[in-house]
């Protein structure tokens, strides 16, 4: 599914992993603005985390697969 340049695990990316595991902005800020004004979120020394799941919300945003237990985030 990726090519790596001269077909070289560990070689410079054509089109790497980390493109295909990240949400682009925009769902990142529209998934935000949603965690922002849940009741679920909470901050505990200064990162914000989702009670339901306990996951850190900066991670959780960005990856793609990532989902809402209560299914607030549209896919």
């Amino acid at each position: 599914p990726y090519q790596y340049a001269g077909g070289q695990w560990g070689g410079p990316w054509r089109r790497g992993p980390v493109m295909a595991v990240l949400a682009s902005q925009n769902v990142v800020a529209e998934r935000k603005a949603v965690c922002e004004t849940c009741p679920n979120q909470e901050t505990l020394l200064g990162i914000d985390q989702c009670r339901l799941c306990g996951c850190l919300l900066a991670v959780k945003m960005r990856l793609v697969s990532s989902h809402c237990p209560l299914k607030k985030w549209e896919q």
